[in-house]
């Protein structure tokens, strides 16, 4: 597995509307994308959202970074430019983890 983490750093306050987007239109985006396992979003702050995408293999997580990013970027420019800057880009091949289903309930 092959994990992508982005910091990004918003518009006070403008998290809440980044966040009804990521879940209505890039969450079903981005679990079409092949060898897609999981995307997480933390919010850290009112400032900062922390994406995590985790996939079969860099190579596909390479893949899916182009329409990932230009959805983004496109997210952020119809929301008035509340995503500043580029994103803190760390990624890595996932050398430890564990996994136990979440609960239905």
């Amino acid at each position: 597995m092959y994990t992508t983490i982005d910091k990004y750093r918003i518009v006070p306050g403008a998290g809440a509307e980044l966040k009804r987007h990521i879940q209505m239109e890039f969450k079903p985006l981005i679990g079409r994308l092949p060898g897609f396992v999981g995307y997480y979003l933390l919010e850290v702050g009112a400032d900062q959202l922390v994406s995590v995408s985790i996939f079969a293999s860099k190579g596909k997580a390479d893949l899916a970074s182009g329409p990932t990013g230009f959805w983004m970027r496109r997210l952020s420019s119809a929301l008035g430019d509340c995503i500043l800057g580029r994103p803190e880009i760390v990624s890595g091949q996932t050398e430890v983890y564990s996994r136990v289903e979440a609960p239905t309930s």
